[in-house]
């Protein structure tokens, strides 16, 4: 009796090791997410985190169970991230960076082999297949860049973020003065706890500050070579 040669559909199915190394990552990562995401979500932040954690985790069980779905979920949550992250910060290529790098590399995972469609050559994706992706991708885009544009939502206090020029702090009450630092000693960082940067030092300002002159230099004195165990430097 002759044998029978495995084909590509058995092997694929014989070794599964692949794909579900695969899921389990995605299940690992997910779960930091769920649950930091839904700490964030308490607290009054995004709910992206918790939703993104939750497709993450469903991906990763759609894939060890070998479900194709498991890839489209994973799709759907990258071209909700790309619209989310647009909308959050416009087109700054650093603030984009910092919420698409991660999702994109892991989502790079499903074009390994055996992961989404397996060795047969009939379930690879097709041209037609990367121009839906594609067109997805931009609709994301276009759809992130009209919100960002209506705007995101209340904007971060600008004493934090960069420490940018703004108007003078308003004066202390009358019972916070007696407790107040002396003027010229910065007892917090940027001089007050909002980090404003303000001094009301007046002795050195815009008009003066080109007649200021250096006090003097010094050079330093050459440093004599160090003798380590009674080694002697030679010449």
């Amino acid at each position: 009796m002759a044998a029978v040669a495995p084909t590509a559909e058995s092997r694929g199915a014989a070794r599964p090791i692949v794909r579900r190394i695969f899921a389990a990552c995605l299940v690992v990562v997910a779960l930091p997410l769920c649950l930091g995401g839904a700490y964030l979500l308490f607290l009054g932040g995004s709910p992206y985190y918790v939703l993104a954690g939750l497709a993450t985790l469903a991906s990763g069980v759609l894939t060890w169970r070998g479900d194709r779905r498991g890839a489209l979920l994973y799709a759907a949550l990258l071209v909700g991230t790309v619209a989310w992250a647009i909308w959050e910060a416009g087109f700054d290529g650093w603030a984009l960076a910092a919420r698409l790098f991660a999702p994109t590399v892991l989502g790079l995972g499903f074009l390994l082999p055996r992961v989404s469609w397996g060795p047969s050559a009939e379930r690879r994706p097709t041209f037609r297949t990367a121009l839906r992706c594609a067109a997805a991708l931009a609709v994301a885009a276009l759809l992130g860049a009209m919100m960002h544009a209506i705007g995101p939502g209340e904007l971060p206090d600008p004493l934090y973020q960069t420490g940018g020029p703004v108007a003078v702090p308003p004066p202390l009450p009358a019972a916070q003065i007696a407790n107040a630092a002396p003027a010229g000693e910065w007892h917090n960082y940027g001089n007050d706890p909002a980090g404003s940067r303000f001094s009301e030092l007046a002795q050195i300002n815009a008009g003066n500050v080109k007649d200021l002159q250096s006090p003097g230099r010094s050079k330093p004195a050459r440093a004599r070579p160090r003798r380590w165990l009674g080694c002697r430097r030679r010449r």
